[in-house]
């Protein structure tokens, strides 16, 4: 797949707003791993609805996926059900979609990966090796919308790592705080306890206007936010920085 990323920079106020949308010119390419076949139906004509002709492969166990994964090349997403069997007939249990995981993570072509599954808990474990992915990784409880799964795969396909609020509650705070550069924050403070905008906020921190702008890309990212034009942009990450602790 080749993308193409596309800043929007208009928002209702004029403001600049750090929006990035993909076109996508070849077919995706996605390996959707779901041991329920009704589940494996629904996100299969989910994806086929939202992007144009995907190419899907499908896998029903671990071993299933190992193998198919090997022989695939150019692939753009993963979407992974942790609770698996890792052979036909057997009990499927998180351990198996946690070591399936595992290979991925380690694996050079650094696909992109969606965990969808009834418990994401799990994932904490892997958190070194996904914090130090080159590729795009997001999680979501399989209870969740539809609407809401597509977001969480544009957020794993444009390269960003993202952990939702509810995971980051079994994180270690103080850990998790550290993952978030000092001038992301200043970029916040002074929007939001100052007022200003982009241009000025560059002019007092030394720094391109472009730069302020991927500071706030990247805020959106590490907080986990799928852009919502209902709502202001840089609002949404204030309340979500806040209630992580990150402006104390």
């Amino acid at each position: 797949m080749q993308a193409i990323g596309h800043p929007l920079c208009s928002s209702a106020t004029g403001n600049s707003v750090p929006e990035v949308f993909y076109i996508y010119l070849l077919p995706m390419n996605i390996l959707i791993i779901d041991d329920h076949d009704v589940i494996l139906k629904g996100t299969i004509q989910a994806f086929q609805e939202k992007y144009k002709a995907p190419k899907i492969t499908t896998a029903l166990t671990a071993n299933e996926a190992r193998t198919k994964f090997s022989g695939l090349q150019d692939l753009d997403l993963i979407v992974l059900d942790l609770s698996l069997p890792n052979h036909a007939n057997e009990q499927p249990t998180p351990n198996v979609g946690i070591e399936l995981m595992k290979d991925f993570l380690k694996s050079e072509s650094m696909p992109n990966i969606l965990v969808l599954s009834t418990n994401i808990k799990p994932v904490v474990r892997l958190k070194a090796l996904i914090n130090a992915y080159g590729g795009g990784v997001t999680m979501m409880d399989k209870g969740q919308s539809t609407e809401d799964m597509l977001q969480m795969a544009d957020i794993a396909l444009r390269g960003s790592i993202c952990w939702p609020q509810q995971v980051k509650g079994w994180l270690n705070k103080e850990a998790f705080r550290k993952e978030f550069d000092m001038q992301w924050i200043e970029v916040l403070k002074l929007r939001v306890h100052e007022g200003l905008h982009d241009k000025a906020i560059a002019k007092r921190l030394h720094v391109s206007e472009r730069t302020v702008r991927n500071y706030w890309v990247r805020l959106q990212d590490n907080l986990c936010l799928a852009s919502d034009p209902e709502k202001d942009f840089h609002m949404q990450i204030y309340i979500a920085a806040k209630e992580l602790g990150l402006l104390e």
